[in-house]
């Protein structure tokens, strides 16, 4: 079984540079506060919109609120 082992030529196929990491990083910070922010607002929106509804109970909010969590778990 000649030839490089697939373990070897993965690693050489994944090395990147300092700045390309970085880029990444930078990448995956960016997209974290966007669904930070998104998951806030529609929190908030659902929080205001439910807040004087008597009959939306504590329970039906919670739901509410996991749905919108369940969208960004991954």
């Amino acid at each position: 079984m000649g030839g490089p082992s697939p373990i070897s030529s993965s690693a050489q196929a994944c090395q990147l540079t300092s700045a390309q990491a970085w880029d990444i990083i930078r990448l995956k910070r960016k997209d974290i506060m966007e669904d930070k922010k998104a998951i806030i607002e529609e929190v908030i929106a659902i929080c205001k919109a439910n807040n004087k509804n008597m009959y939306c109970d504590k329970y039906q909010l919670i739901d509410m609120i996991r749905e919108v969590l369940k969208l960004y778990e991954n």
